[in-house]
């Protein structure tokens, strides 16, 4: 019960706090707290959905360091035209 408000109160905040679509950490973040909520019922389920949650960590990871990646490249883009 206690997840069930937990949940309902995080998907308030989180349709309340932007107003354009949600980015790829967000969706990722979504996707995890589902497969969370999964209670796999056999060894192969749950090894399933261990190797999909350590996916997705990795996949945050690379959508970080991307998201770094993009602004740096922005920044550069920026400097470069003001030198114009």
């Amino acid at each position: 019960v206690l997840k069930s408000i937990e949940k309902k109160f995080n998907d308030f905040l989180y349709l309340n706090e932007s107003s354009g679509p949600p980015g790829l950490g967000a969706v990722l973040e979504s996707v995890m707290r589902h497969m969370e909520s999964l209670r796999p019922r056999t060894i192969t389920e749950k090894r399933t959905v261990s190797m999909v949650l350590h996916e997705l960590k990795q996949a945050r990871l690379e959508s970080r360091r991307m998201n770094e990646r993009l602004k740096t490249l922005e920044e550069q883009i920026k400097v470069l035209e003001e030198g114009k």
